[in-house]
């Protein structure tokens, strides 16, 4: 996922595998390169989340790679959404252009959803009466049944619709 911040650097979201993969229980961090060039050279790999270090048991490694992230063009700040082993999801922001991430925030997770993931995709709705409103999209189970691509309001509270 790419994110063009305030002063135009060009941040790549991916996930960072240390050893395997999978969506839950593997060691994964959401992590990040920032271009200053519009992409023609990159900068090093930037840990947005982690929540395992050198000295968590492997039966405790948590995934948390799967980020949405979009700019709130008002205020400069970058949000990022990050799932958490395909179960929770957090928030995070940088108001540095993505030089610096504040710790992940749980989001409080509704009665009855199972597995869910962001979807790499985050907007600001730039007209109607919502305007300025950060959106993000996420996939999810409700009550056994998958459901694509259900977008939330990032970052004030967790909602559907």
């Amino acid at each position: 996922m790419l994110v063009l911040s305030a002063n135009e650097t060009l941040l790549a979201f991916f996930a960072g595998e240390k050893v395997t993969h999978h969506d839950a229980n593997n060691w994964a961090d959401a992590v990040l390169r920032r271009s200053f060039d519009r992409g023609r050279t990159w900068g090093p790999l930037q840990v947005v989340h982690s929540e395992n270090n050198r000295s968590t048991p492997r039966s405790e490694w948590k995934a948390t790679s799967a980020v949405a992230a979009a700019l709130d063009a008002t205020t400069g700040i970058i949000w990022a959404i990050v799932g958490r082993n395909a179960s929770a999801l957090l928030v995070t922001s940088s108001s540095d252009h993505g030089a610096s991430w504040a710790p992940g925030r749980d989001l409080h997770k509704p009665e009855g959803w199972g597995w869910l993931c962001p979807t790499f995709s985050g907007v600001q709705l730039r007209t109607g009466p919502k305007k300025g409103r950060l959106m993000m999209a996420i996939d999810f189970i409700e009550h056994y049944q998958f459901v694509a691509c259900e977008c939330l309001t990032c970052c004030k509270a967790f909602s559907k619709g």
